[in-house]
């Protein structure tokens, strides 16, 4: 609605003199706080249908895999972090505990590799997780699956497809690259879809865990 229409409107329902758009335009800028500005435009439509799209050929993918008996490896990591405060303990009624907070302690990031039974292979870094991080780790896991296909017969090995999210490191130009000399099947999640990967819930009772015991400490 145009500022002109709603100004008629007010001298519609009110019974004040008429004034000018002008006047109308400064009391909006002045009191309201408003400003005259371009309106951005989001197609919901589009992105809507875009991520109808990114469903389905996940989905095809998912079930190709899976007609070809092939064994998913879900990749992904996770920060923690802990704190020195303490928000509640036991003490004297009229003599209150004092805690001294120094900040949070050292943070750290766990990868993890894990299939639909076990943890196929997991590091514990202490630095966030960059490309060439993620690409050792990769390394370390193909060469795990090497050795375990070494014991197998070879109707018995079975062919890995790697699952992981759209994160920066996961899809950087060397990751891919490797990857791809390596001849690894490489399934991407949707975007803004963590429900799909099974590992997000071994990260959680692996971190429900981990501050439970934090707490039980203090």
């Amino acid at each position: 609605m145009s500022l002109k229409r709603i100004k008629d409107i007010y001298e519609k329902k009110t019974n004040f003199n008429k004034f000018s758009l002008s006047t109308f335009r400064k009391y909006v800028r002045q009191r309201l706080n408003f400003r005259f500005k371009k309106v951005v435009s989001i197609n919901v439509k589009r992105k809507q249908h875009r991520f109808k799209v990114m469903n389905s050929v996940f989905a095809k993918k998912f079930i190709q895999h899976t007609c070809q008996n092939k064994t998913f490896i879900f990749i992904d990591e996770s920060s923690f972090q802990g704190f020195n405060n303490k928000l509640h303990s036991w003490q004297e009624k009229n003599n209150p505990r004092v805690m001294y907070n120094y900040g949070r302690n050292h943070s750290f990031c766990l990868i993890a590799a894990t299939t639909e039974f076990d943890v196929f292979h997991y590091e514990i870094s202490d630095n966030t997780m960059k490309a060439k991080d993620f690409l050792s780790f990769l390394k370390q896991l193909l060469q795990k699956i090497k050795e375990k296909n070494k014991l197998l017969h070879a109707f018995q090995k079975p062919s890995y497809v790697l699952y992981m999210d759209n994160a920066p490191t996961h899809t950087h130009k060397e990751v891919l690259e490797f990857l791809k000399d390596q001849q690894i099947d490489v399934l991407f999640g949707v975007p803004f879809s963590p429900d799909l990967n099974p590992i997000e819930l071994f990260f959680s009772e692996v971190k429900k865990n981990f501050y439970q015991k934090i707490w039980k400490t203090k």
